[in-house]
Protein backbone atom coordinates (compact mmCIF):
# COMPACT_ATOMS: atom_id res chain seq x y z
CA UNK A 1 0.00 0.00 0.00
CA UNK A 2 1.05 3.56 -1.06
CA UNK A 3 1.29 6.00 2.51
CA UNK A 4 1.08 9.22 2.46
CA UNK A 5 1.91 10.62 6.57
CA UNK A 6 1.09 14.59 6.42
CA UNK A 7 2.66 16.60 9.78
CA UNK A 8 1.61 20.41 9.15
CA UNK A 9 3.05 21.32 12.38
CA UNK A 10 6.35 19.93 12.74
CA UNK A 11 9.81 19.69 10.74
CA UNK A 12 12.66 17.23 10.98
CA UNK A 13 14.87 20.12 9.95
CA UNK A 14 13.44 22.53 12.67
CA UNK A 15 15.40 20.97 15.58
CA UNK A 16 18.41 19.74 13.66
CA UNK A 17 20.51 20.41 16.67
CA UNK A 18 18.64 19.41 18.81
CA UNK A 19 17.16 16.44 20.16
CA UNK A 20 14.08 15.04 18.42
CA UNK A 21 10.85 16.20 19.62
CA UNK A 22 8.13 13.81 20.62
CA UNK A 23 5.57 14.56 17.56
CA UNK A 24 8.98 14.15 15.35
CA UNK A 25 9.76 10.48 17.03
CA UNK A 26 6.27 9.40 16.87
CA UNK A 27 5.66 10.24 13.12
CA UNK A 28 9.45 7.99 12.70
CA UNK A 29 8.15 4.93 14.52
CA UNK A 30 4.49 5.01 12.39
CA UNK A 31 6.56 5.31 9.04
CA UNK A 32 9.28 2.88 9.98
CA UNK A 33 6.63 0.61 11.60
CA UNK A 34 4.89 0.99 8.14
CA UNK A 35 7.93 0.68 5.78
CA UNK A 36 8.98 -2.40 7.84
CA UNK A 37 5.87 -4.44 6.79
CA UNK A 38 6.19 -3.38 3.15
CA UNK A 39 4.14 -0.16 2.05
CA UNK A 40 5.74 2.44 0.27
CA UNK A 41 5.68 5.13 3.30
CA UNK A 42 5.77 9.34 2.10
CA UNK A 43 6.36 12.11 4.76
CA UNK A 44 4.70 15.33 3.67
CA UNK A 45 5.76 17.97 5.95
CA UNK A 46 6.13 22.18 6.20
CA UNK A 47 10.13 23.28 5.40
CA UNK A 48 10.27 26.70 7.32
CA UNK A 49 13.00 27.86 5.45
CA UNK A 50 13.32 28.05 1.78
CA UNK A 51 17.31 27.49 1.73
CA UNK A 52 16.60 23.85 2.98
CA UNK A 53 16.13 20.86 0.50
CA UNK A 54 12.58 20.31 -1.21
CA UNK A 55 13.20 16.76 -1.22
CA UNK A 56 15.19 14.39 1.46
CA UNK A 57 15.07 10.58 1.31
CA UNK A 58 15.85 8.38 4.53
CA UNK A 59 16.01 4.78 4.80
Amino acid sequence: MRVGLVCAHTSSYRHADGPPVGTQQHIARVAAELAGRGHDVRLYERRDDPGLPETAARG
